[in-house]
């Protein structure tokens, strides 16, 4: 596992859009457009198998650049703490990998 980590600690992957608007047409809200920000449009769990690694994650339908991010971090699942974190960094060459090391605050 990764340093620091151990049986219980997971590496989780969101995938965030930055921003969205949503047009509301029934309801309480009819005729309003609601903002939001940093939407997890998906998250996938990867095993830590040692210190390095990759993971291929599918990114959703529209995903750009300028408009999403994809954020790492480690996780123990007994007891929830977020041990480590990390954004990658994103070219618009994403299909070559993006990478973003991730440090234990252990």
């Amino acid at each position: 596992n990764a340093e620091g980590t151990d049986k219980n600690t997971v590496l989780l992957i969101a995938v965030l859009q930055k921003n969205a608007q949503t047009k509301v047409e029934r309801g309480e809200n009819s005729g309003r457009i609601l903002s939001h920000v940093q939407i997890v449009r998906k998250l996938q769990k990867a095993a830590l198998n040692g210190n390095n690694g990759s993971v291929n994650v599918a990114l959703p339908r529209g995903f750009d650049t300028q408009g999403w991010e994809i954020i790492g971090f480690l996780q123990n699942t007994a007891n929830g703490a977020i041990t480590g974190a990390a954004r990658a960094t994103l070219s618009n060459e994403v299909s070559a990998g993006a990478s973003a090391a991730i440090k234990n605050s252990k």
